[in-house]
Protein backbone atom coordinates (compact mmCIF):
# COMPACT_ATOMS: atom_id res chain seq x y z
CA UNK A 1 0.00 0.00 0.00
CA UNK A 2 1.55 3.41 -1.06
CA UNK A 3 1.13 6.09 1.35
CA UNK A 4 1.50 9.57 1.05
CA UNK A 5 2.50 12.22 3.84
CA UNK A 6 1.28 16.19 3.13
CA UNK A 7 4.60 18.45 4.08
CA UNK A 8 2.18 20.41 6.39
CA UNK A 9 2.45 21.09 10.44
CA UNK A 10 0.10 20.31 13.11
CA UNK A 11 -0.99 22.23 16.59
CA UNK A 12 -3.79 20.50 18.73
CA UNK A 13 -5.69 22.40 21.64
CA UNK A 14 -7.65 21.43 24.35
CA UNK A 15 -10.39 23.15 26.40
CA UNK A 16 -10.27 22.10 29.59
CA UNK A 17 -12.80 22.32 32.68
CA UNK A 18 -11.59 25.12 35.49
CA UNK A 19 -9.56 23.22 37.69
CA UNK A 20 -8.18 20.84 35.09
CA UNK A 21 -6.13 18.54 35.73
CA UNK A 22 -5.99 18.17 39.67
CA UNK A 23 -9.59 18.87 40.25
CA UNK A 24 -11.74 19.71 37.45
CA UNK A 25 -15.29 20.80 37.81
CA UNK A 26 -17.70 18.32 36.20
CA UNK A 27 -20.87 17.82 34.87
CA UNK A 28 -20.28 21.98 33.34
CA UNK A 29 -22.12 22.99 30.92
CA UNK A 30 -20.55 23.53 27.61
CA UNK A 31 -21.47 25.59 24.36
CA UNK A 32 -19.61 24.97 20.91
CA UNK A 33 -22.30 26.51 18.63
CA UNK A 34 -19.59 29.27 17.73
CA UNK A 35 -17.01 26.21 16.02
CA UNK A 36 -16.44 28.23 12.90
CA UNK A 37 -14.89 24.76 11.74
CA UNK A 38 -16.52 21.74 13.56
CA UNK A 39 -14.58 19.57 11.35
CA UNK A 40 -11.45 20.55 12.87
CA UNK A 41 -12.67 19.56 17.12
CA UNK A 42 -13.12 16.56 18.54
CA UNK A 43 -15.34 16.31 21.71
CA UNK A 44 -13.72 14.19 24.19
CA UNK A 45 -14.63 14.33 27.48
CA UNK A 46 -18.23 15.01 26.84
CA UNK A 47 -21.81 14.04 27.72
CA UNK A 48 -25.50 14.81 27.07
CA UNK A 49 -27.98 15.41 30.14
CA UNK A 50 -31.50 14.93 30.96
CA UNK A 51 -32.14 17.52 28.43
CA UNK A 52 -29.69 16.79 25.65
CA UNK A 53 -27.59 19.44 26.47
CA UNK A 54 -23.85 19.10 26.24
CA UNK A 55 -21.99 19.29 29.54
CA UNK A 56 -18.35 18.58 30.23
CA UNK A 57 -17.51 15.31 32.54
CA UNK A 58 -13.91 16.21 33.94
CA UNK A 59 -10.82 15.98 31.66
CA UNK A 60 -10.10 17.19 28.38
CA UNK A 61 -12.85 18.39 26.88
CA UNK A 62 -12.85 19.78 23.39
CA UNK A 63 -10.08 19.51 21.36
CA UNK A 64 -9.21 21.04 17.94
CA UNK A 65 -6.92 19.81 15.47
CA UNK A 66 -5.59 22.51 12.66
CA UNK A 67 -3.12 21.96 9.73
CA UNK A 68 -1.33 24.71 8.09
CA UNK A 69 2.02 24.94 5.70
CA UNK A 70 3.83 26.26 9.18
CA UNK A 71 3.62 25.64 13.02
CA UNK A 72 2.62 29.04 13.53
CA UNK A 73 -0.39 29.61 11.12
CA UNK A 74 -1.42 25.91 12.68
CA UNK A 75 -1.11 27.37 15.81
CA UNK A 76 -3.39 30.55 14.50
CA UNK A 77 -5.87 28.53 13.19
CA UNK A 78 -6.30 25.97 16.47
CA UNK A 79 -6.39 29.31 18.74
CA UNK A 80 -8.75 30.91 16.54
CA UNK A 81 -11.47 27.87 17.26
CA UNK A 82 -10.68 26.68 20.28
CA UNK A 83 -11.34 30.00 22.17
CA UNK A 84 -15.08 29.84 20.50
CA UNK A 85 -16.33 27.12 23.21
CA UNK A 86 -17.87 28.39 25.77
CA UNK A 87 -18.60 27.26 29.31
CA UNK A 88 -15.94 27.29 32.62
CA UNK A 89 -13.20 25.96 30.72
CA UNK A 90 -10.01 27.21 29.84
CA UNK A 91 -6.83 26.31 28.01
CA UNK A 92 -3.10 27.59 27.86
CA UNK A 93 -2.27 29.77 24.62
CA UNK A 94 0.98 29.25 24.48
CA UNK A 95 0.57 25.18 23.76
CA UNK A 96 2.06 24.58 20.45
CA UNK A 97 3.52 27.58 19.93
CA UNK A 98 7.41 27.84 17.90
CA UNK A 99 8.43 30.22 21.19
CA UNK A 100 7.63 27.10 23.88
CA UNK A 101 8.67 24.27 21.25
CA UNK A 102 11.83 26.10 20.72
CA UNK A 103 12.43 26.92 24.82
CA UNK A 104 11.44 23.23 25.57
CA UNK A 105 13.80 22.04 22.75
CA UNK A 106 16.30 24.58 23.90
CA UNK A 107 15.85 23.50 27.67
CA UNK A 108 16.24 20.25 26.54
CA UNK A 109 19.31 20.25 25.03
CA UNK A 110 21.15 22.29 27.78
CA UNK A 111 20.32 19.50 30.06
CA UNK A 112 22.30 16.71 27.82
CA UNK A 113 25.01 19.39 27.23
CA UNK A 114 25.39 19.27 30.94
CA UNK A 115 24.84 15.71 31.46
CA UNK A 116 28.29 14.76 28.71
CA UNK A 117 30.15 17.33 30.35
CA UNK A 118 29.69 15.72 33.44
CA UNK A 119 30.58 12.29 32.28
CA UNK A 120 33.49 13.75 30.59
CA UNK A 121 32.39 12.29 26.92
CA UNK A 122 34.52 13.16 24.20
CA UNK A 123 31.87 14.59 21.72
CA UNK A 124 32.96 14.81 17.55
CA UNK A 125 31.70 18.07 16.39
CA UNK A 126 29.60 17.85 13.28
CA UNK A 127 29.06 20.98 10.79
CA UNK A 128 25.81 20.57 8.41
CA UNK A 129 25.96 22.26 5.06
CA UNK A 130 22.36 22.56 3.38
CA UNK A 131 20.31 24.28 0.87
CA UNK A 132 17.03 23.21 1.39
CA UNK A 133 14.31 21.85 3.83
CA UNK A 134 16.92 19.41 5.63
CA UNK A 135 14.60 17.20 6.08
CA UNK A 136 17.21 13.93 6.56
CA UNK A 137 19.14 16.14 9.67
CA UNK A 138 15.93 15.91 11.79
CA UNK A 139 16.17 12.57 12.72
CA UNK A 140 20.17 12.51 13.42
CA UNK A 141 19.12 15.56 15.70
CA UNK A 142 16.40 13.15 17.52
CA UNK A 143 18.98 10.49 17.34
CA UNK A 144 22.00 12.88 19.17
CA UNK A 145 19.07 14.32 21.77
CA UNK A 146 17.27 10.81 22.34
CA UNK A 147 20.93 9.39 23.27
CA UNK A 148 21.07 6.67 20.66
CA UNK A 149 24.03 8.35 18.97
CA UNK A 150 26.82 9.27 21.34
CA UNK A 151 29.77 10.77 21.17
CA UNK A 152 28.52 13.66 18.64
CA UNK A 153 27.39 17.36 18.61
CA UNK A 154 26.25 19.56 15.50
CA UNK A 155 28.39 22.63 16.06
CA UNK A 156 27.16 24.79 13.33
CA UNK A 157 24.95 24.99 9.97
CA UNK A 158 25.39 26.83 7.16
CA UNK A 159 23.68 27.24 4.19
CA UNK A 160 24.24 29.06 0.93
CA UNK A 161 20.39 30.58 0.66
CA UNK A 162 19.22 32.67 3.35
CA UNK A 163 16.04 31.39 3.42
CA UNK A 164 16.74 27.35 3.36
CA UNK A 165 14.25 26.25 6.07
CA UNK A 166 17.40 24.06 7.11
CA UNK A 167 18.27 27.45 8.86
CA UNK A 168 14.65 27.66 10.76
CA UNK A 169 15.64 23.62 11.61
CA UNK A 170 18.89 24.44 13.31
CA UNK A 171 17.16 27.42 15.23
CA UNK A 172 14.49 25.78 16.31
CA UNK A 173 16.92 23.52 17.85
CA UNK A 174 19.28 26.14 19.30
CA UNK A 175 22.32 25.25 17.14
CA UNK A 176 24.37 27.56 15.79
CA UNK A 177 23.71 28.59 11.88
CA UNK A 178 24.95 30.95 9.20
CA UNK A 179 24.07 32.11 6.15
CA UNK A 180 27.26 32.42 3.78
CA UNK A 181 26.08 33.76 0.11
CA UNK A 182 28.16 33.23 -2.76
CA UNK A 183 28.27 36.74 -4.33
CA UNK A 184 29.80 35.72 -7.25
CA UNK A 185 32.73 34.22 -5.60
CA UNK A 186 34.67 31.04 -7.29
CA UNK A 187 33.74 28.01 -6.79
CA UNK A 188 37.21 27.94 -4.96
CA UNK A 189 37.24 30.70 -2.86
CA UNK A 190 33.99 30.55 -1.45
CA UNK A 191 34.57 27.30 -0.26
CA UNK A 192 37.63 28.32 1.90
CA UNK A 193 34.84 30.32 3.47
CA UNK A 194 32.98 27.50 4.14
CA UNK A 195 36.40 25.66 5.84
CA UNK A 196 37.12 28.39 7.61
CA UNK A 197 34.34 28.86 9.52
CA UNK A 198 33.78 25.15 9.75
CA UNK A 199 37.55 25.36 11.63
CA UNK A 200 37.02 27.97 13.69
CA UNK A 201 33.58 26.44 15.17
CA UNK A 202 35.95 23.38 15.52
CA UNK A 203 34.22 20.91 12.93
CA UNK A 204 35.66 17.37 12.16
CA UNK A 205 33.35 15.61 10.81
CA UNK A 206 30.62 17.74 8.00
CA UNK A 207 27.40 16.33 6.88
CA UNK A 208 25.97 17.68 3.41
CA UNK A 209 22.41 17.50 3.37
CA UNK A 210 20.30 18.97 0.62
CA UNK A 211 23.70 20.52 -0.16
CA UNK A 212 22.68 22.13 -3.75
CA UNK A 213 26.36 22.91 -4.83
CA UNK A 214 29.23 21.24 -6.46
CA UNK A 215 32.05 21.13 -4.21
CA UNK A 216 35.86 22.19 -4.72
CA UNK A 217 38.82 19.61 -5.08
CA UNK A 218 40.46 21.70 -2.37
CA UNK A 219 37.52 21.40 -0.03
CA UNK A 220 37.33 17.53 -0.73
CA UNK A 221 41.24 17.49 0.16
CA UNK A 222 40.28 18.88 3.31
CA UNK A 223 37.74 17.21 4.12
CA UNK A 224 38.95 13.66 2.67
CA UNK A 225 36.99 11.07 4.95
CA UNK A 226 35.45 13.58 6.91
CA UNK A 227 32.34 14.75 4.88
CA UNK A 228 29.46 12.78 4.23
CA UNK A 229 26.75 13.10 1.41
CA UNK A 230 23.71 10.90 1.04
CA UNK A 231 22.47 10.26 -2.34
CA UNK A 232 18.62 8.93 -2.99
CA UNK A 233 19.67 5.86 -4.60
CA UNK A 234 21.35 2.38 -4.61
CA UNK A 235 24.96 4.09 -5.80
CA UNK A 236 27.08 4.03 -8.12
CA UNK A 237 23.92 3.30 -9.86
CA UNK A 238 21.80 6.42 -11.16
CA UNK A 239 24.72 8.88 -9.87
CA UNK A 240 24.92 12.75 -10.40
CA UNK A 241 21.17 13.40 -10.64
CA UNK A 242 19.33 15.24 -7.51
CA UNK A 243 15.73 15.16 -5.95
CA UNK A 244 12.90 13.86 -7.89
CA UNK A 245 14.66 13.79 -11.13
CA UNK A 246 16.80 10.56 -9.68
CA UNK A 247 13.71 8.76 -8.37
CA UNK A 248 11.70 9.66 -11.90
CA UNK A 249 15.37 8.15 -13.60
CA UNK A 250 14.70 4.54 -10.91
CA UNK A 251 10.99 4.30 -12.21
CA UNK A 252 11.99 4.49 -15.85
CA UNK A 253 14.32 2.24 -15.49
CA UNK A 254 11.94 -0.52 -13.61
CA UNK A 255 14.11 -1.71 -11.42
CA UNK A 256 13.17 -3.52 -8.53
CA UNK A 257 14.89 -2.33 -5.57
CA UNK A 258 15.99 1.48 -4.68
CA UNK A 259 17.68 2.84 -1.67
CA UNK A 260 20.52 5.31 -0.33
CA UNK A 261 23.69 5.32 -0.11
CA UNK A 262 25.73 7.71 2.31
CA UNK A 263 29.13 8.27 0.99
CA UNK A 264 32.73 10.11 1.50
CA UNK A 265 32.85 13.10 -0.67
CA UNK A 266 35.39 13.69 -2.96
CA UNK A 267 36.03 16.27 -6.16
CA UNK A 268 34.30 13.43 -8.62
CA UNK A 269 30.09 14.03 -7.82
CA UNK A 270 28.79 10.80 -6.28
CA UNK A 271 31.91 8.66 -6.55
CA UNK A 272 33.53 8.86 -2.75
CA UNK A 273 33.50 5.19 -1.22
CA UNK A 274 30.48 3.75 0.53
CA UNK A 275 30.09 4.12 3.86
CA UNK A 276 26.18 2.71 4.71
CA UNK A 277 23.61 1.62 1.87
CA UNK A 278 19.94 0.62 2.47
CA UNK A 279 17.83 -0.47 0.06
CA UNK A 280 13.54 -0.58 -0.60
CA UNK A 281 11.38 -2.33 -3.21
CA UNK A 282 10.17 0.03 -6.15
CA UNK A 283 6.76 -0.74 -6.16
CA UNK A 284 4.37 -1.12 -9.09
CA UNK A 285 2.10 1.51 -7.78
CA UNK A 286 5.08 4.10 -6.62
CA UNK A 287 5.63 7.58 -8.10
CA UNK A 288 8.42 9.99 -7.98
CA UNK A 289 6.68 11.46 -5.02
CA UNK A 290 5.94 8.04 -3.32
CA UNK A 291 9.54 6.83 -3.93
CA UNK A 292 11.25 10.08 -2.91
CA UNK A 293 9.06 9.44 0.78
CA UNK A 294 10.38 5.71 1.34
CA UNK A 295 14.08 6.24 0.44
CA UNK A 296 13.70 9.25 3.02
CA UNK A 297 12.96 7.26 5.71
CA UNK A 298 16.49 4.96 4.73
CA UNK A 299 18.48 8.19 4.57
CA UNK A 300 17.73 9.01 8.40
CA UNK A 301 18.80 5.72 9.51
CA UNK A 302 21.38 5.44 7.24
CA UNK A 303 23.25 8.67 8.17
CA UNK A 304 23.14 7.86 12.01
CA UNK A 305 24.82 4.87 11.21
CA UNK A 306 27.66 6.34 9.25
CA UNK A 307 27.97 8.99 11.71
CA UNK A 308 27.78 6.90 14.30
CA UNK A 309 30.73 5.04 12.18
CA UNK A 310 32.51 7.97 11.24
CA UNK A 311 32.44 9.59 14.47
CA UNK A 312 34.50 6.58 16.23
CA UNK A 313 37.05 6.43 13.73
CA UNK A 314 37.94 10.52 14.63
CA UNK A 315 37.70 9.57 18.53
CA UNK A 316 40.30 6.63 17.52
CA UNK A 317 42.22 8.66 15.63
CA UNK A 318 42.47 11.88 18.08
CA UNK A 319 43.26 9.23 20.73
CA UNK A 320 40.12 10.21 23.37
CA UNK A 321 38.85 6.92 23.64
CA UNK A 322 35.82 6.93 26.23
CA UNK A 323 32.42 6.46 25.69
CA UNK A 324 32.54 6.40 21.85
CA UNK A 325 29.34 6.14 19.60
CA UNK A 326 28.47 2.83 17.41
CA UNK A 327 26.41 1.57 15.15
CA UNK A 328 23.06 -0.21 14.87
CA UNK A 329 24.18 -3.01 13.74
CA UNK A 330 27.44 -3.43 16.37
CA UNK A 331 24.56 -2.95 19.01
CA UNK A 332 23.01 -6.08 17.75
CA UNK A 333 19.93 -4.17 16.51
CA UNK A 334 18.53 -5.13 12.92
CA UNK A 335 16.53 -3.27 11.42
CA UNK A 336 15.51 -5.52 9.07
CA UNK A 337 14.16 -8.26 11.54
CA UNK A 338 11.89 -5.91 12.85
CA UNK A 339 10.61 -4.90 10.42
CA UNK A 340 9.82 -8.74 9.65
CA UNK A 341 8.85 -9.20 12.91
CA UNK A 342 6.21 -6.52 12.32
CA UNK A 343 5.11 -8.37 9.53
CA UNK A 344 4.75 -11.56 11.28
CA UNK A 345 2.62 -9.82 13.91
CA UNK A 346 0.26 -8.34 12.03
CA UNK A 347 -1.82 -10.88 11.18
CA UNK A 348 -1.78 -12.49 14.72
CA UNK A 349 -2.97 -8.96 15.85
CA UNK A 350 -6.03 -9.28 13.39
CA UNK A 351 -6.99 -12.38 14.65
CA UNK A 352 -8.01 -10.87 17.95
CA UNK A 353 -10.40 -8.37 16.54
CA UNK A 354 -13.64 -9.13 17.40
CA UNK A 355 -17.23 -7.65 16.16
CA UNK A 356 -17.96 -3.49 17.42
CA UNK A 357 -14.33 -2.88 19.29
CA UNK A 358 -12.30 -0.26 17.88
CA UNK A 359 -9.24 -1.23 15.93
CA UNK A 360 -10.52 -2.89 12.66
Amino acid sequence: VSIEFQRLASCCKYAVPEGYPTKPLKNIPIDVSGLKHPELAYLGAVDADAAGALVATGSRTVGVVALADDLSAAEELAEAEVVTVKGQLFHRKDIGTAALVNARVAHMLELQKAAAKRLGQHQVTIGVLGSTRGSSLQPVLRDIASGALKGVKVGLVISNKADAPILARAAQHGLPYEHVPVNGRSRQDYDAELTARLEAEGVQLVLLVGWMRILSPSFCARWRRRALNVHPSLLPAFAGGMDLEVHSAVLAAKVPESGCTVHFVEDQVDAGPTVVQKRCPVLATDTAESLKARVQALEAVALSEAIATVAQEISHASGSGGDVPISYAAAGVSIDAGNELVERIKPLAKSTLRSGVMGS
